[in-house]
């Protein structure tokens, strides 16, 4: 079934993975352990990877047969996407190969869809087993590299449960180098605090500082139980250097996480411990505009223009704008506005002002900058005309 256009490319376009860690397809908490469940690597002696989830079990047998069984609406879907080499090189199918339910198979439907690679494409719709053949893409070889059974991840073109043995698999059959290629990872740089249910960047420099051109697989992986959520086959020749951006849905949990989030290659990697905050309310990434001191040229003559300034700084952990207020007299009357656009931990001068009243008596009131935050106020003096 054609549903997504056949990438192939000497440098490979990684998949946009999206496994939730710990999650299953409602976003509920899913433990992991090193014994063989959801996000982990499987036991050596059977080779395969379970993850469970909402009714439905997804099982990577080997690199190129997987299978997910449960109960499938009208409307849901089940796709495979696939890495692979042709004459050395490398190249991906995304979404390629699947049904959706209720229109190209019957729904509803219970039992277990098998995705193996062959030599064609097809389908086989059986009364408890629907069979999608996956064409062997590479000459060299062919890989199930994810699954997407989730709707919102079909429309989003993104992966569901990605192969924990994709990029093992990945290896046996790249093009074998002639020298040595050593791909070292630095410069991890993340888009953390991030509020649960948004998307996790990560980004980082990977450079070859071995002898030999070659390719290899640059593994995303997240959690104290590390689950590998995305991978990008990356060429370069020696002494060559490129960035990656890899990332993830989060999972909408509800309390605050701090976890590591981990680049790596064959040979090397790069860590950063990360925070999602939960969707309780409580901790969630918020900016929050301090006003520090204010300075003013007090005294001045009535008439004159009465200036104020003071330093605004986002103390809080998201990037965010506010408008800046000056206000004076007893009963604050709002005589200036500034808009200000702040990042996290950085700070500017906000220089405001007005022309004072021309009025017969000395008078002394406060004038005030607020943010909508944080205010300060200070005492001003004006000298009458009379």
């Amino acid at each position: 079934m054609e549903r997504r256009t056949l990438i192939t490319a000497g440098v490979g376009v990684g998949l946009a993975g999206c496994i939730n860690m710990n999650q299953n397809e409602t976003g509920n908490g899913n433990d992991s352990s090193d014994d063989g469940d959801a996000g982990t690597d499987p036991p050596v002696d059977n080779g395969e990877a379970t993850v469970g989830n909402s009714g439905r079990d997804v099982t990577f047998h080997s690199c190129s047969r997987a299978t997910v069984t449960g109960t499938f609406d009208a409307g849901d879907v089940a796709f495979a996407s696939t890495d692979f080499y042709d004459e050395g090189l490398y190249g991906n199918t995304i979404l390629e190969n699947g049904v959706v339910f209720g229109e190209d198979v019957d729904a509803p439907f219970s039992g277990t869809v098998v995705f193996e690679i062959t030599g064609d494409s097809n389908v086989r719709e059986g009364t408890d087993e629907i069979g999608i053949e996956v064409p062997a893409y590479g000459s060299d070889g062919t890989v199930i590299s994810s699954l997407t059974t989730r709707q919102a991840d079909y429309q989003r073109v993104s992966a569901t449960h990605g192969n924990p043995h994709a990029s093992d698999c990945l290896e046996e059959i790249s093009p074998a180098d002639g020298g040595d290629t050593t791909f070292v990872i630095d410069s991890l740089e993340t888009n953390t605090p991030i509020d649960a249910g948004q998307y996790l960047e990560v980004r980082a420099d990977v450079r070859n500082t071995g002898d030999a051109a070659g390719t290899q697989s640059v593994e995303l992986v997240v959690g104290n139980d590390p689950e590998r959520v995305e991978v990008q086959p990356v060429t370069l020749d020696p002494g060559a250097q490129t960035t990656v951006s890899m990332g993830y849905v989060t999972p909408r949990v509800e309390n605050d996480q701090a976890f590591p989030v981990r680049v790596r290659s064959a040979g090397d990697s790069d860590e950063r411990s990360v925070t999602v905050y939960g969707t309780d309310g409580d901790g969630r990434a918020e900016a929050h505009f301090d006003v520090g001191p204010l300075e003013t040229n007090t005294p001045v003559d009535a008439g004159q223009y009465l200036e104020v300034r003071a330093d605004v700084r986002n103390t809080g952990d998201a990037a965010g704008s506010r408008d800046v207020r000056l206000v004076v007299g007893n009963d604050p009357e709002q005589v200036d506005v500034r808009s200000v656009a702040l990042e996290p931990g950085t700070w500017t001068t906000v220089t405001m002002g007005y022309t004072t009243p021309r009025v017969e008596n000395d008078q002394e009131f406060p004038v005030g900058i607020e943010s909508g935050d944080d205010s300060t106020t200070e005492s001003v003096l004006v000298y009458g005309m009379g």
